[in-house]
């Protein structure tokens, strides 16, 4: 249905659209594993993950690749407190 859109859409770019998703998705359209649905991989794909970290730094939303995929940062307080009446799950 997509490439059929794509095509109807944008014949003159559809080809080329196809064949930057193929080459973020190892040579398939889509992925359905569990984990790799919302991932790519390869060249094209290191380089969009590249661009995107630093478009991010350039506006300030991160400050290091960590901020992503680093360890988790620690937690900030909060002021959330618990219901005197809640009984504990576990």
């Amino acid at each position: 249905m997509f490439t059929e859109r794509l095509r109807e859409a944008f014949p003159d770019a559809a080809d080329k659209v196809i064949s930057a998703i193929r080459q973020t998705r190892d040579g398939a359209m889509t992925n359905s594993d569990f984990g790799e649905r919302m991932r790519g991989a390869g060249a094209r794909w290191d380089m969009i993950e590249d661009l995107f970290e630093l478009q991010a730094k350039r506006l300030g939303f991160i400050s290091s690749r960590e901020d992503i995929y680093g360890p988790q940062a620690p937690e900030q307080p909060t002021t959330f407190e618990r219901p005197r009446r809640q009984l504990p799950l576990f």
